[in-house]
């Protein structure tokens, strides 16, 4: 779900306030669709680039932190793309898509 209009003008007030702490040298950020459009708004407005590591990734359960490796996570990311539906192994086992 990407970020909304509102959500965007929070992200740049608050990139405002994070140039007057001091001078970040870079922006790294999740690959995941949300995180990276907050990263890009802030790296625009603060003209860095930003690097997009998936390691960064996070999933959360109950309010609780859950560790999961990289292909937990893109299994996890598979079935939340197609509630309801049965999959079959192949389906899970193809990448979803290019990250």
């Amino acid at each position: 779900m990407p970020l909304a209009p509102r959500g965007l003008e929070g992200t740049a007030a608050r990139a405002g306030r994070l140039a007057l702490r001091g001078r970040p040298v870079r922006i790294g950020s999740s690959d995941l669709v949300r995180a990276r459009a907050t990263a890009d708004a802030v790296g625009a407005a603060l003209g860095l680039p930003v690097t997009l590591d998936p390691r960064l990734r996070e999933v959360s359960a109950r309010g609780e932190a859950v560790k999961l490796t990289f292909a937990e996570f893109e299994l996890l990311q598979c079935l939340m793309d197609r509630p309801g539906r049965l999959l079959s192994l192949i389906h899970i086992s193809e990448p979803t898509r290019p990250y």
